[in-house]
C-alpha cells in the first residue's frame, strides 16, 4: 500500500472502494473488474456485493460514469489473493486486516467517547444566576453593575469558562476588581461619576458595590472580551485551581466570619 486505505461505514459494514483497492494494489480498476467477475460467486457466498456507479475518482482519466463496488473484508482479502502470489499476497493480507481492525478501533473509541456522560452546560452561569438576579434590582437607573453584565456575557463564554472554574468561583470580584481599575486609571472615569447600591453577597452579607453609567457598558463587555478573559482570567483559574486543591488536601477549619466591609473593592 502506498497510503492508508480508506475504509467507509455502509449501513454499520466496513467497506473499501473497489476503484481505491486498484489503485492501491497497483492495477488498472479494469483489472480488478475483471477479476470481480471471474469470482463473483466466491465473493457473494457470505455477503452482499455492492455495486455502484458514479464518476471515476480525482486523478483518474475520463469523465463518464464508471462502475465500482464498495467490499467488505472477506470480499477484499480474495481478490488480493487473486491478484498477488507469494509473499505480496501475504503482505496484502496482513495490511488488510490491519486497515480493518483499525477501521473498527476507532468507531469503538467513537461509540465509548459517545457514552460518556457530557459536562454539565452552564454550570457556572447557573450558580451566577440567583446572584445576579437578587441585586439587579438594586441598580441605580441610568447605570451597570458587573454582575449583571458578567452574567449576560458568561452564559456565551461558558463552553471555555465551564471546564476551567468550579462551580464555587466567584469571578465577578475578580472581573469587578480590574474593571474597576481599568475604568479609573484608564478611562479616567472619575469616582463621582459611580453610584454606589447594596448588594448582598453569597454569605447574605450586604455591602456597598460600585454601578457604573450606562454609556460605558458596550466598552466593559469589549474590555471583558478582549482584554480581561485572554490576559487575566488564566491567573484566576490558576488561583481557583489552588483553592480547589488545598480545600481538597487540608481538612477545614471553621473560623468565625469576618465582618464585611463597607464597600466592595468594585
Amino acid at each position: 500500500m502506498t497510503q492508508e486505505l480508506t475504509i467507509i461505514q455502509v449501513k454499520g459494514e466496513h467497506r473499501i472502494d473497489s476503484r481505491l483497492l486498484a489503485r492501491e494494489l497497483g492495477y488498472d480498476h479494469k483489472v480488478v473488474l475483471q477479476s470481480i467477475r471471474r469470482h463473483r460467486a466466491r465473493l457473494e457466498a457470505k455477503s452482499v456485493l455492492l455495486q455502484n456507479e458514479a464518476k471515476p475518482l480525482k486523478g483518474s482519466s475520463g469523465g463518464r460514469p464508471e462502475t465500482y463496488y464498495l467490499l467488505d473484508e472477506r470480499q477484499c482479502l480474495i481478490l488480493a489473493g487473486s491478484l498477488k502470489k507469494g509473499e505480496e499476497a501475504d503482505e496484502w493480507h496482513d495490511r488488510l486486516v490491519d486497515a480493518f481492525l483499525q477501521a473498527r478501533e476507532r468507531v469503538r473509541l467513537l461509540e465509548a467517547e459517545r457514552q460518556q456522560p457530557s459536562p454539565p452546560l452552564h454550570t457556572l452561569t447557573d450558580a451566577l444566576r440567583p446572584r445576579a438576579l437578587e441585586n439587579l434590582g438594586n441598580v441605580p437607573e441610568g447605570y451597570f453593575s458587573v454582575m449583571g453584565e458578567l452574567f449576560k456575557h458568561l452564559y456565551n463564554l461558558e463552553a471555555v469558562v465551564d471546564h476551567a472554574l468550579d462551580e464555587q468561583a466567584l469571578i465577578e470580584i475578580s472581573v469587578g476588581q480590574l474593571w474597576s481599575t481599568y475604568a479609573r486609571d484608564t478611562l479616567g472615569i472619575p469616582d463621582q461619576a459611580r453610584r454606589a447600591y447594596p448588594h448582598r453577597t453569597p454569605q447574605g452579607h450586604i455591602v456597598q458595590a460600585w454601578a457604573y453609567p450606562i454609556q460605558y457598558v458596550n466598552i466593559f463587555a469589549n474590555w471583558l472580551w478582549n482584554d480581561y478573559f485572554p490576559n487575566h482570567f488564566p491567573a484566576y483559574q490558576r488561583y481557583r485551581q489552588r483553592r480547589v486543591a488545598c480545600s481538597l488536601l487540608v481538612p477545614s477549619r471553621r473560623q468565625a466570619p469576618r465582618p464585611p466591609s463597607k464597600f466592595t473593592a468594585w
